[in-house]
């Protein structure tokens, strides 16, 4: 080695997934919904789906149009 850090400019990602990223989210799960599709929202009362938490980017209100309001996510 010529005196260089060989650290620099390895990329520690796995599959496109920084390390800080997996360590990070390890043990939770996610979905995404694709509302564009006429099929309507996925059935959230299914076994196994009981979501801690619902993060959402609209407008208020939005979610209860769509069917994802709080009544809807939060039985």
């Amino acid at each position: 080695m010529d005196g260089q850090d060989v650290t620099r400019g390895q990329n520690f990602a796995r599959g496109g997934l920084s390390a800080f990223y997996m360590n990070g989210n390890r043990g939770k799960r996610s979905i995404s919904v694709d509302l564009t599709v006429d099929e309507g929202p996925p059935d959230s009362s299914g076994p196994g789906v009981n979501p801690d938490v619902f993060i959402q980017n609209f407008r208020p209100g939005a979610c209860d149009r769509l069917g994802f309001g709080t009544n809807t996510c939060a039985p």
